[in-house]
């Protein structure tokens, strides 16, 4: 019983669908009463295109969109510009980097004589150092600030380490640890041997003839 139901169930939903398809009388009374009627006829244009039997088979339409005028809806881009990639690291310098680039804000920087103090206001604060701070860090007396500190000619360096573990320390911006200047040897003076010669010779010659070593300026009057 059960699979009799199912089988006639499925027979009327299949069936249906080609049942209302077919044409009937009723369709022709319809049909008769819109066409005598008084109204507009209104026909749907896709079903007219689809039953248009002027048009060859092999002579398709042509085609009325047109997608490249369409709105594009994606940003602009700026050719040949490379995207800037932000890399996080604790050592932005490496052996390949360039003198006049800075990798922290991936920008040129102009070298000139205080390039390295990386303060714009640098020759402005020595004009107002007070006389009574040190200007070395030999000189004695209390240092109260960081100012006083650097005054002397230090700087507080972060990357300094100790034991292969980052330790901050003072150190001297000249380079010249205990006074000793490390670039000596590689200048020419260093090694020109005879020109010190000559010259303590020509000073113990001026000296024997009791000339002064160095003639003194023309006071301008």
């Amino acid at each position: 019983m059960k699979r009799f139901l199912l089988f006639g169930g499925l027979l009327v939903v299949v069936a249906f669908p080609f049942y209302a398809q077919n044409w009937t009388p009723q369709d022709s009374l319809r049909l008769q009463q819109l066409l005598r009627g008084k109204g507009e006829i209104k026909l749907n244009p896709e079903v007219l295109k689809e039953l248009d039997a002027t048009t060859p088979l092999n002579n398709p339409k042509a085609e009325t969109h047109k997608s490249w005028m369409d709105f594009d809806a994606s940003m602009p881009v700026l050719p040949r510009v490379s995207e800037q990639k932000v890399k996080l690291t604790l050592r932005p310098y490496t052996a390949n980097t360039r003198y006049n680039w800075d990798p922290v804000y991936q920008k040129k920087i102009k070298i000139d004589k205080n390039t390295w103090r990386g303060d714009e206001f640098y020759a402005l604060k020595t004009l107002l150092i007070p006389t009574n701070w040190a200007k070395s860090p030999f000189d004695a007396g209390p240092r109260e600030t960081i100012e006083q500190i650097e005054a002397t000619g230090l700087r507080y360096r972060m990357t300094e380490r100790a034991n292969n573990m980052a330790v901050g320390g003072w150190q001297g911006v000249s380079g010249k640890p205990s006074g000793i200047d490390l670039m000596t040897p590689f200048t020419k003076e260093f090694w020109d041997y005879k020109g010190r010669k000559r010259r303590a010779r020509t000073l113990e010659v001026l000296k024997s003839l009791s000339l002064p070593s160095s003639l003194p300026r023309k006071e301008v009057e």
